[in-house]
């Protein structure tokens, strides 16, 4: 009887000296290319692909860019609230040892300083020689970081009608402006006219708007509000609350201590 020797599997191999070694898988020959690019050091972007690539980064940079500047210009509201609330805090702490006053807007030589340390004659300001300096000892937090300006380091201004009062004479504190973002561009030739002011005249009618200050503006009746938040403003009340201004939301009246026309 013959007998049938079959074939060996493909897949075992046969040693000489009677070892079994298993063989590497059978490559597939759709991979056969692969294989040799890979051996050459693999193959490199296209043209089209790299500009596919760039196409949809420079997309998702226009999305994110947007978002990244909001963000922004949201933290750097929320700092100028804090800055606000402490020098609000320290004005309240100055009231407690002057007789419930309200510091001066305005310094002058020889007198009382001001609340920023702006003196006249001479428009000499450092925040250093201010009334409320002692109570906050930092030059940052009179500064809002929104402030394109930054004159002087002061970004702010104390309403000019209660400066100087008795605090209990505000007879609605809730919604009396003490400070706001504001700004004096520089006129004649000037550094600066920031002065820490901000100017409601008495002969303005109380139900007269706000205005918010707009480069190369005429000056009015009125100083102007420094629109650097979403077109709106950062104020501290009397009360020593802070919020965010919207245009046309303030009058004469919320700079004044008691209604007058």
């Amino acid at each position: 009887m013959k007998t049938l020797l079959s074939r060996p599997s493909p897949q075992v191999k046969h040693a000489v000296d009677g070892a079994v070694t298993i063989p590497e898988p059978l490559a597939h020959p759709a991979l056969a290319g692969y294989r040799n690019r890979a051996s050459k050091g693999g193959r490199g972007f296209t043209l089209i692909e790299l500009l596919v690539v760039i196409a949809i980064i420079a997309i998702l940079a226009g999305i994110l860019f947007p978002v990244f500047s909001q963000a922004k210009a949201r933290a750097q509201a929320v700092a100028c609230l804090n800055n606000l609330t402490q020098l609000s805090r320290a004005i309240q702490m100055y009231e407690d040892d002057n007789h419930d006053r309200i510091p001066h807007a305005y310094g002058m030589s020889g007198g009382a300083a001001s609340w920023s340390g702006f003196a006249d004659p001479g428009g000499v300001q450092s925040v250093r020689n201010g009334a409320i300096y002692s109570y906050v000892k930092n030059e940052e937090v009179f500064t809002c970081p929104s402030d394109p300006y930054n004159y002087l380091g002061l970004s702010y201004g104390l309403s000019s009608p209660i400066a100087g009062l008795p605090a209990g004479q505000v007879e609605e504190p809730s919604s009396t402006v003490l400070l706001i973002d504001s700004v004096d561009p520089p006129v004649s030739g000037q550094t600066s006219s920031q002065d820490g002011v901000f100017n409601v005249p008495a002969n303005v009618p109380d139900a007269t708007v706000i205005p918010a200050y707009r480069p190369g503006m005429t000056p009015g009746a009125t100083d102007g509000f420094q629109p650097i938040h979403a077109q709106g403003a950062n104020a501290a009340f009397v009360d020593g609350h802070v919020k965010r201004i919207r245009p046309g939301e303030l009058t004469a009246r919320n700079f004044r201590p008691y209604a007058t026309q």
